[in-house]
């Protein structure tokens, strides 16, 4: 006999587990059917290396989730009663850059320090920072405003930054490049590659038109809300989420597979799984499975499929080292930069920085080394045994090889995690073969066999330009989470508004969803 509910989800990665917890806090009864063994998606933790080694499988930090209401206004209770908390830094950098010579540059989320880093090199930089990074701020809550919400209609955002000077400013920025907008402000090869490796955490060519508004996301983001290290792992985000959920009376299945998805003249109005179980939901499916993977489940999703399917990537990925060590790491910088909350070692060779980002965009394993490092256990001892430490080592990398695809991965893995700790060693010496005592690795296809949302080992799922940001994820027709012609159906993970990264995006569609039946937010959401 089919079981029946509100609101049946399929997955329970933390945008579905957030946009099931706004749902079940408004009173709805949910139920959460995941194929993993636990819930989280892409914030999941775990002991891959060594007992007691506690190390965060896919995102480390959770940083845009700070700028949302979830977190910022605390409106699940997820501080305040589900056990959540965040690790201080101290007075560490919480992001900076070693250079091959030894010497570093850091951000803090303080703007006056990290001006005071940037102005050891050039003082005309620190200046010229100073006024980007206020202007940042200022943008900023306005894209942080609008990534937790459902987003607006591309005309009326259009026509709101065109109406003031700072607004046409923020335009013209969003049509330039990376490259261009900071080789143009900037004039110190310091300053120039730090923040350059900083835009390309977004995985998008630095050189491509479109690219800028991620300096200024970045920059804004880092100088406006604190940090998101999770003590325990990012783990006990979802956690967290989940507790909520099961608090309010929601239920959450692990282990198993979605077969079907019933359509019913017109309305999506069950979830059948490989055993043949029916959920049946009273209100709507909220799918959590990529999109270019839902005309498997029902014919009637084939061409939307097909569509999606066709969006862009990002242009490249990661591959990722976990290592269980027995000190901490010691890089050869000064003693500020040893424990910052994120490391990137880096030549002073602009043009080895474009190389590296243009050869893992072509499909080419990097022969330019520019790694970033982790090491949660700086600032979160639970995290392994006493005296012990956590790595978390992260190179860019192509997602799909020219040679071969992604599938060509598998032979490749061991030869490139050997090349990235070897050029890692020249910049932290003590990460000996002796300190390492135990290793674990992540390649793009892990990545894809890990979710189908990681396509190609894309962990933002696509491409975050700016029409993929905040307007038109992934299609136009699909912007406001509903599946077109199919009545009571939703769609809800990183390939959708406001896209990759652990950002609690299940905010908005829970949003959008009780907007359609009319309920009262504001029992709900502080808006």
């Amino acid at each position: 006999m089919a079981q029946a509910f509100d609101f049946v989800f399929i997955g329970a990665g933390q945008n579905q587990l957030s946009a099931a917890a706004y749902l079940a806090k408004a009173g709805y009864s949910v139920v959460l059917l995941e194929t993993q063994s636990h819930w989280g998606g892409g914030c999941a933790s775990g002991e891959v290396t060594q007992p007691g080694f506690i190390h965060d499988l896919h995102a480390t930090n959770v940083f845009m989730a700070q700028a949302n209401p979830l977190i910022r206004l605390d409106e699940l209770e997820l501080q305040s009663r589900f056990g959540l908390r965040f690790a201080s830094l101290g007075d560490n950098p919480y992001h900076g850059t070693i250079f091959e010579d030894q010497s570093a540059l850091a951000l803090y989320t303080d703007l006056e320090r990290s001006c005071e880093s940037i102005a050891r090199y050039s003082a005309n930089d620190a200046a010229v920072y100073r006024d980007f990074a206020e202007a940042a701020r200022r943008y900023v809550r306005l894209f942080t405003f609008s990534m937790f919400t459902p987003p607006p209609r591309a005309e009326t955002l259009l026509a709101v930054l065109g109406g003031s000077a700072e607004g046409r400013s923020l335009l013209e920025l969003l049509n330039t490049s990376a490259w261009d907008a900071i080789t143009s402000r900037f004039e110190d090869i310091h300053t120039r590659i730090h923040l350059l490796r900083l835009t390309t955490e977004m995985m998008l060519e630095p050189r491509r038109h479109g690219t800028g508004f991620a300096l200024l996301l970045m920059v804004g983001l880092y100088h406006t809300y604190p940090r998101g290290f999770v003590i325990g792992g990012t783990q006990k985000f979802s956690d967290a989420l989940a507790q909520c959920i099961q608090h309010h009376g929601g239920e959450i299945k692990l282990g198993v597979s979605a077969r079907e998805i019933d359509v019913h003249h017109g309305r999506a109005c069950a979830v059948v799984l490989d055993t043949g179980e029916k959920f049946e939901a009273r209100k709507a499916v909220v799918s959590g499975l990529a999109p270019w993977k839902l005309g498997e489940l029902n014919p009637c999703f084939e061409a939307l499929s097909r569509r999606v399917g066709a969006v862009a990537g990002s242009d490249y990925t990661v591959f990722l080292i976990h290592l269980a060590l027995n000190e901490a790491p010691k890089p050869k910088a000064p003693s500020e930069f040893q424990a910052m909350g994120f490391t990137t070692l880096a030549p002073l060779d602009l043009d080895a920085i474009s190389r590296l980002t243009t050869d893992v965009t072509a499909g080419t394993v990097p022969k330019d080394f520019s790694a970033c490092y982790v090491c949660a256990t700086n600032h979160d001892s639970s995290r392994a045994p006493p005296g012990k430490a956590t790595l978390y080592l992260y190179h860019t990398v192509p997602g799909a090889l020219a040679q071969g695809g992604v599938e060509a991965w598998d032979a490749i893995k061991q030869a490139q995690a050997e090349w990235i700790l070897k050029n890692t060693r020249r910049f932290v010496p003590n990460l000996s073969v002796e300190n390492v005592a135990g290793m674990a690795l992540s390649s793009p296809l892990d990545y894809q066999r890990y979710s189908p949302s990681y396509r190609n080992g894309d962990v933002a799922s696509l491409a975050m330009m700016p029409d993929q940001f905040i307007l038109g994820r992934p299609l136009p027709e699909l912007a406001q989470f509903r599946v077109p012609d199919v009545e009571g159906m939703y769609l809800c993970g990183p390939f959708m508004h406001p896209g990759g990264g652990a950002n609690g995006g299940g905010r908005a569609v829970a949003i959008r969803i009780l907007q359609d039946l009319k309920a009262d937010l504001s029992a709900t959401f502080s808006l």
